[in-house]
């Protein structure tokens, strides 16, 4: 009994990193409420296994071919306890993963990579954490993504059991199926992977069959009938040139999805970029003028961000922004080459990690972009690559790790007080809904809840008072009304609500 005890206490501190992620993760699933589409996925997944099934063909069929996202949507939403579970894991994954390819040697970059997945900008935190079908959709397939790629690279100088072979091989198959930019970004990984162990003259037959099985799924999925239905959907966009196009999607849409928004991101990026330029330029006058030119547009939108504001003088900069954030981009993988240029297999699997990430963006130049949810891939591996950077030439001392800990602790706080509140709200509408139903089932007024943190929970749209009223047992006949509270802290936080 006490080995057994002995060896639980060892378990537990080997592990107390992953389990602290599990921990937060968990807490954060269960505050986290249904919104969006889940409240019609929520009442498709009652139907059973055989409804969810159908369902599922269904989609695939008039809408998208995402079978296995779809799938899991369906009965993850139904039994959102399986979600609670399983989807802290998954950030566990990502976090143990990525630490296989790459032991930083500082405390303080474990700290920046917990920051880096748990800190997004608030709309990607909306559609790809807390909304069930953009974190099924977008966050699985990175997850298991990073898995899959850390495997083989850990890997690649070994022999691997028939067992991982397997589990690998499933994962060539799924991931792709999740959707269509991260499918793109894992089959063009897959073969990039290949040229790298050609590279290092590393059997590559396995590898060819995962990517061979990769591609036949990546296809199953944008032949799909619904895949086409649903291009005829957004056919103001597909009916454009391919040069209109990439105008609409690279200056309004990409640029701040995968880039300008993201606030933790950009700062690591900017650090690695000054790293580089203080690297290869000595003379003093000429390095601060170019870090002034380096630094201004970043420094800029940084502020913008965090004040949510509009900064005028970034105005000025709007015609050259695409031009900049190219060159920026560009410096950010000099900065890769040039810090790890005495060690080849990290360089260039940090390379290729960067390139199949931007190949996620860069594959929706000519697709309708549905939303910040569509860089989640990019931003994460981006943000470990510039930890990895900032690890290898930045030390801090003990103060300023102590202060960059409590930061830490405090954004855990906030992103759960933050979760709580929305989840208090949404707790207060069913309660108040119920109550109506119960008086006059002909007018319900539905409380609205202002969480930026929820992904479209209101109902300001046709689409979402049908499904809104399933979801809930309303009368199809009922009017729905909009209410807007006054709501302080202290009324979202007591007993009342």
């Amino acid at each position: 009994m006490n080995n057994i005890l002995k060896k639980g206490y060892e378990w537990i501190r080997n592990n107390k990193i992953y389990i602290s992620i599990y921990i937060f993760f968990f807490i954060f699933c269960i505050l986290t409420p249904i919104s969006g589409d889940d409240y019609m996925n929520y009442v498709r997944g009652q139907e059973g296994i055989m409804g969810i099934l159908n369902w599922t063909k269904t989609f695939y069929l008039t809408w998208e071919g995402r079978i296995v996202s779809r799938l899991i949507i369906l009965l993850f939403t139904a039994h959102k306890f399986l979600w609670n579970i399983i989807t802290p894991l998954l950030y566990v994954l990502i976090f143990k993963s990525l630490l296989q390819i790459n032991v930083f040697k500082n405390k303080y970059s474990y700290i920046l990579l917990f920051l880096s997945i748990i800190l997004l900008n608030v709309a990607m935190v909306a559609q790809s954490y807390t909304w069930l079908a953009g974190n099924i959709t977008y966050f699985y397939p990175t997850a298991l993504s990073i898995y899959y790629f850390s495997t083989l690279y850990k890997n690649m100088d070994n022999k691997t059991s028939v067992k991982r072979n397997i589990v690998l091989s499933i994962l060539a198959i799924i991931i792709p199926m999740f959707t269509e930019n991260i499918g793109c970004a894992f089959v063009f990984g897959n073969i990039l992977f290949v040229m790298y162990l050609k590279y290092f003259k590393k059997s590559i037959k396995k590898n060819c069959i995962f990517t061979i099985l990769s591609i036949i799924a990546l296809v199953l999925m944008l032949i799909s009938p619904g895949s086409a239905n649903r291009a005829v959907e957004e056919g103001g966009f597909y009916s454009l040139d391919l040069l209109e196009k990439i105008e609409v999607t690279m200056n309004y849409t990409l640029i701040p999805f995968s880039l300008t928004r993201n606030t933790t991101m950009l700062i690591l990026m900017l650090i690695c970029g000054n790293i580089y330029i203080t690297q290869k330029i000595k003379h003093k006058g000429i390095l601060a003028i170019i870090c002034v030119i380096y630094n201004i547009i970043p420094i800029f939108t940084i502020l913008q961000n965090i004040l949510n504001v509009n900064i005028a003088i970034l105005n000025i900069f709007t015609k050259i922004q695409l031009f900049y954030w190219i060159i920026f981009c560009v410096i950010f993988i000099l900065s890769i080459i040039e810090n790890y240029k005495n060690d080849k297999k990290i360089l260039l699997f940090n390379i290729l990690l960067f390139m199949a990430a931007m190949s996620s963006i860069i594959c929706m130049l000519v697709a309708w972009p549905w939303g910040d949810r569509i860089a989640i891939l990019f931003v994460i591996i981006v943000s470990y690559i510039s930890i990895g950077i900032i690890d290898k030439n930045v030390k801090i001392n003990n103060l300023a790790e102590k202060l960059l800990e409590i930061f830490c602790i405090l954004s855990v706080v906030w992103i759960i007080f933050s979760i709580f509140c929305a989840y208090k709200i949404d707790r207060y509408r069913i309660k108040y809904i119920n109550e109506q139903k119960n008086a006059d089932p002909k007018k319900i007024e539905v409380i609205y809840n202002p969480s930026r943190y929820l992904w479209l929970s209101n109902i300001d749209n046709e689409y979402f008072v049908d499904t809104y009223k399933k979801y809930q047992g309303i009368d199809e006949e009922a009017q729905l009304i909009l209410k807007k509270l006054s709501l302080g802290i202290s009324k979202v936080l007591s007993n009342s609500l």
